[in-house]
């Protein structure tokens, strides 16, 4: 069995690469560009507002992002590559992780100011607790998914 690292387009574990189907790169320039056009906006908002951990954990879902399209991008040139394989996958992956983690950080705050008819457990901190460690299993999960994919050496195993 070869790497998939130096696969061939007939050898790789999909036939012709390491996805099924080609990603299109101008749709993925889009997103790309509009992914990166929200990182100074929400840059800036964070700032002004004083929400910088809601703000970091945007901004580094955003640029996971950009960094999956760019790796959707790169794919696209090379699908026998399994390191710009990976690159997509973390991108593609780990950036809505983030931009839900930024989200359930809004959660506790919501209960308080709705009052306690809205409250699912007692104290609206256990639920950041909660969405905390769930966020890091999620990383922790993909990240070996992504070591699988890239790694395989076969179809069933990508």
């Amino acid at each position: 069995m070869q790497t998939p690292e130096l696969c061939g387009s007939n050898s790789c574990p999909v036939p012709g690469g390491f996805v099924y189907q080609q990603p299109a790169p101008e749709g993925n320039a889009f997103m790309l560009a509009a992914f990166a056009t929200l990182v100074p906006v929400n840059l800036y908002h964070g700032i002004r507002h004083k929400t910088h951990l809601y703000v970091s954990l945007v901004i580094i879902g955003l640029l996971l992002e950009v960094l999956g399209h760019a790796g959707k991008i790169l794919v696209y040139s090379n699908v026998t590559n399994a390191t710009y394989y990976s690159i997509y996958m973390l991108g593609t992956l780990w950036g809505p992780t983030f931009l839900c983690s930024a989200i359930s950080l809004v959660l506790p705050h919501i209960m308080v100011i709705y009052g306690r008819q809205f409250r699912l457990v007692s104290q609206p901190i256990y639920c950041s607790l909660f969405f905390a460690i769930l966020d890091i299993f999620t990383l922790a999960f993909q990240g070996v998914g992504i070591g699988f994919a890239a790694t395989s050496n076969t179809a069933a195993e990508v």
